[in-house]
């Protein structure tokens, strides 16, 4: 039952290009398979309490399709911080830290050059207009944890749509991965994963994210999102959460 390996491949890769299906796995299966996939990453992301990756995001915003970043991304669930430092341009060195239970709850921020690294630290607002500019998503809101738990409870909201998708393999930055490509069903009330043609992709072995895609109905790509060269349970304290480590260019 279900595809060859070459004909998943085939209706994944045609599904990422366009709307049309070589093939259609039907909606029972393609719920089993997303089911299974999503409660392995869950799973995965469950005995974590931290972890650190090289972080990419490219969004549209404004208008238009802003350029890739790249980030080292740390997180931990105990204490509920993340820190990110942008390791590439175009805004190579700016770090953030936003833990919710410390700083009155705000983002901490600093650039890494131009005139604004002339400021220091900023204290800002995480949902405020200045943390928002060039973001499509508040700092709240960063890391697997978040993403994982977004992914599964949209999709297992929307689980009786219709739906047109595909679970195949494919190679993400090197590492083996297996992808879901999904196409949203016709209920006129979807709201985010579940509203566009999605592809999530969960590592092999480690079953954590390494990618995450989405277009508009127009097939304008507003989010995507990689992951890669995990750390997993590496002992995160509050240090590595600290404006005050000297690691660090607060």
């Amino acid at each position: 039952m279900g595809l060859s390996r070459r004909a998943a491949a085939a209706s994944l890769l045609l599904l990422l290009a366009g709307p049309l299906f070589a093939e259609e796995v039907p909606a029972d299966e393609l719920g089993a398979r997303l089911e299974g996939l999503f409660s392995a990453m869950a799973r995965a992301a469950g005995e974590l309490t931290d972890y650190s990756c090289t972080f990419t995001k490219q969004e549209y915003v404004g208008g238009k399709l802003l350029p890739t970043e790249t980030i080292l991304l740390k997180q931990s669930r105990p204490i509920g911080c993340v820190y990110m430092k942008w390791i590439a341009e175009p805004e190579k060195n700016r770090e953030t830290i936003y833990c919710p239970a410390r700083n009155g709850g705000k983002l901490q921020v600093h650039e890494g050059g131009g005139v604004a690294s002339w400021l220091g630290t900023l204290s800002l607002d995480p949902l405020g207009t200045l943390a928002m500019k060039g973001q499509r998503h508040p700092i709240t809101e960063a890391g697997i944890f978040y993403t994982i738990d977004t992914i599964r409870r949209s999709f297992a909201r929307e689980r009786q749509s219709a739906r047109r998708g595909d679970v195949g393999d494919a190679n993400v930055e090197g590492q083996p991965s297996l992808c879901a490509a999904i196409a949203p069903g016709e209920s006129p009330d979807q709201q985010g994963y579940a509203s566009m043609r999605t592809e999530i992709c969960s590592h092999r072995t480690l079953h954590l994210p390494t990618r995450v895609r989405l277009w508009e109905p127009d097939g304008q790509l507003v989010e995507h999102y990689t992951y890669r060269d995990y750390r997993l349970n590496p002992g995160l304290t509050e240090r590595d959460f600290d404006t005050a480590n000297h690691d660090y260019g607060f």
